[in-house]
């Protein structure tokens, strides 16, 4: 399961292991990273103790919470949210709520790929620049601001365990889809923003979910497969690729320079991707008439081909036996 949707998940310590690249006590990678006007900014962890808060959606109640901690600290400490979305969403949202927390957009994924790739997360550094905690964002208020005071103390030798608390932000998520399932028609949205709705009748259909934080070979080997099925197949069933959370700009750019001609849609508001899937990438294969037949964690192109010619044809008794064969376990 990826991180994005362990709600429960919580880090023992100050550091977490599978996540995180950026190690304690090590010096922070500097960065740079867009302001939401286009501008550049360059983070380089001096000067002052440092918060990067980094989310891939906007949960209204932990940002209040971030907002308050920032106001009390902001004159001593920097604090930035970084997060994975258009600047004119975040301008929405922010304006809307009255946030006047920086905010920076990983757009080219410096912070993933250097610090944590734990979604939501946040790293804090002193200010030398010496990494202190690394690890997830569900954590107690109150307990941050504990911390915030012993580091302005420069008491960085004896700082205290930052509590994790992910039940503060926790909500409620949409029912979770099993193989079997009857699916209705999903509102999506193209990349000019606009909605659009799969209808899940007279072919099977074919989703890819995928993320822009998704490995590169994960990407390389699921976006080449839909598209060389799409190419071989493309009469006998409807494909999409579903990208998770991305802004427009920044998926287009990862399916441009894949050759993609799948129609290709975004689940900006995730509630359709946690329904469809536990992990990223994933395919999900839906027969004509709406019924979850295939959720492998593992699949390659002639095994989809197959897939796709025994669901147009079932009593093709050939196909079936080659179909059975095929894993066809939840990904987990």
């Amino acid at each position: 399961m990826h991180p994005m949707f362990s709600m429960a998940a919580v880090a023992p310590t100050n550091y977490d292991e599978t996540f995180a690249q950026g190690q304690l006590g090590k010096t922070a990678s500097p960065m740079s990273l867009s302001n939401l006007d286009g501008t550049e900014a360059f983070l380089d962890f001096k000067g002052k103790p440092t918060v990067v808060v980094s989310i891939h959606e906007f949960r209204i109640n932990r940002l209040e919470d971030f907002q308050t901690f920032y106001d009390k600290y902001k004159k001593v400490m920097n604090f930035y949210i970084v997060c994975y979305s258009d600047s004119e969403s975040v301008k929405r949202i922010f304006s809307s709520h009255g946030f006047t927390m920086p905010v920076l957009l990983d757009n080219k994924e410096e912070f993933i790929n250097k610090h944590n790739s734990w979604l939501p997360s946040m790293l804090i550094t002193d200010k030398s620049g010496i990494i202190r905690y690394n690890s997830t964002a569900f954590i107690d208020i109150q307990s941050l601001d504990d911390y915030m005071g012993k580091m302005l103390a420069n008491n960085v030798e004896d700082l205290p365990e930052i509590l994790k608390n992910p039940f503060r932000y926790k909500q409620a998520a949409p029912p979770e889809l099993n193989i079997g399932d009857v699916v209705t028609n999903e509102r999506f949205y193209d990349f000019e923003g606009n909605y659009i709705t799969i209808n899940y009748s007279d072919k099977p259909t074919i989703l890819l979910f995928w993320a822009g934080f998704n490995s590169q070979n994960a990407l390389d080997r699921t976006l080449t497969i839909i598209q060389e099925v799409y190419q071989s197949r493309g009469s006998n069933a409807n494909f999409y690729t579903v990208n998770f959370n991305d802004s427009a700009e920044r998926a287009m750019g990862i399916l441009d320079s894949h050759n993609i001609t799948v129609p290709s849609l975004r689940d900006r508001y995730p509630t359709v991707t946690i329904k469809y899937t536990y992990a990223l990438s994933t395919f999900v294969i839906i027969d004509k008439n709406g019924v979850i037949r295939f959720r492998p964690k593992k699949i390659d192109a002639e095994q989809l081909e197959t897939i796709i010619d025994s669901l147009n044809s079932p009593d093709d008794a050939a196909l079936a036996e080659k179909v059975q064969n095929i894993d066809v376990a939840e990904a987990s």
